[in-house]
């Protein structure tokens, strides 16, 4: 090896093995963004993990769904009746951040959209132990139908994921809660 010819660094080689248009470097944004507002999911730690954000929500679902089952075990309270209060809080608490403009990026994750599709798998998880299947066959074509008239309707639905934007929680989670739910049961 002559001077002047040495291999390149391993991050520069990591980087040319990205996809096209993926920065390593740079912070992987829910929205697609790339601007400083889409990050508001995203502490500045894990920049360099592009799935960095579902991530932080994972773990923000395990842990709370951990505090419920505990809850059910030390109060007489329904995982179901806790279900319903997360999702009423989730909702309500996004307006409240979005009237007084809040910034903060743990609010963000608390108050996200994506939360009530976690909470549908939940519920899907329930009705699947309770062998709750009556409406198994009509929700999954129904599911279908609506995810379809989705997909032709509002194209874009599948690509939007912010904090603001209730879309893809609505027209995408919901019709494939329905279709999980028919193919489970």
């Amino acid at each position: 090896m002559s001077l002047g010819t040495h291999a390149p660094p391993r991050h520069a080689q990591a980087r040319a093995a990205a996809a096209p248009g993926v920065k390593l470097g740079a912070a992987a944004r829910p929205n697609g963004t790339s601007g400083r507002h889409g990050d508001k999911m995203l502490p500045r730690l894990i920049g360099r993990l592009a799935v960095g954000w579902t991530l932080i929500h994972e773990m923000y679902f395990y842990y709370c769904f951990t505090a419920m089952i505990f809850m059910t075990r030390l109060f007489t309270i329904k995982i179901s009746a806790l279900l319903l209060i997360w999702m009423t809080a989730v909702i309500c608490l996004n307006a409240l951040v979005h009237l007084y403009e809040l910034n903060d990026p743990v609010v963000a994750v608390i108050t996200h959209p994506l939360t009530l599709e976690f909470i549908f798998g939940v519920a899907i998880g329930i009705l699947s132990n309770k062998n709750v299947a009556a409406f198994a066959m009509s929700a999954l074509l129904a599911g279908a139908i609506i995810f379809a008239i989705v997909l032709r309707l509002f194209g874009d639905a599948l690509s939007s994921v912010d904090d603001r934007n209730w879309r893809r929680a609505i027209l995408v989670g919901m019709p494939w809660a329905s279709i999980v739910y028919g193919l489970v049961g």
